[in-house]
């Protein structure tokens, strides 16, 4: 009998045990924190991972290529969330715009926060995460994206931001 109790806890608590293999939860939208039980402190500085984004100002509507890529060699990772914020501290918080994932990412890729941010949907190991955003048709200011990383269950990265995306015109041809 004890087994089966045994068997029951581990079952319960097998987020815990194996992370969110499925994605991120919708309860993690504000403070992108994993939640990979409280013994675990995220890592903030020396970030292994850096943003490629073209190009680097936008308007109303426009759809900008993100890409999340780590520095160097040997920091795949098994598990990503990517939102856009404004960088104005008085505005909200929150997710600006939403996402589009190409068909060939979708068995890896998932929309989570009401398709404000991206998750992973697996827990295989990956080198990138590529995808679209959508600019929102109003309310907009300059933003940046900010991702957290799962290198693995122990090794969390929090608080990896991209070069400011600003709001307006292209900058005239020097």
């Amino acid at each position: 009998m004890m087994w089966l109790f045994t068997a029951l806890v581990v079952l319960a608590r097998a987020d815990v045990l194996w992370g969110f293999a499925v994605g991120a939860p919708r309860s993690t939208c504000r403070s992108m924190t994993p939640d990979h039980g409280r013994h675990i402190t995220p890592r903030t500085t020396n970030q292994p991972y850096h943003f490629e984004i073209s190009p680097l100002y936008y308007k109303e509507g426009d759809e900008i290529q993100v890409k999340l890529v780590q520095n160097g060699t040997g920091k795949a990772y098994v598990g990503v969330m990517i939102q856009a914020r404004y960088t104005d501290p008085t505005k909200l918080q929150v997710a600006v715009g939403k996402f589009r994932i190409s068909p060939s990412d979708m068995g890896t890729l998932k929309l989570v926060c009401y398709d404000g941010a991206v998750s992973h949907k697996n827990n295989r190991r990956t080198e990138s995460t590529e995808v679209t955003w959508l600019a929102p048709t109003r309310g907009t200011g300059d933003i940046v994206f900010k991702a957290s990383v799962v290198q693995d269950y122990n090794k969390i990265w929090l608080g990896i931001e991209s070069p400011v995306l600003t709001y307006g015109d292209a900058p005239p041809e020097p």
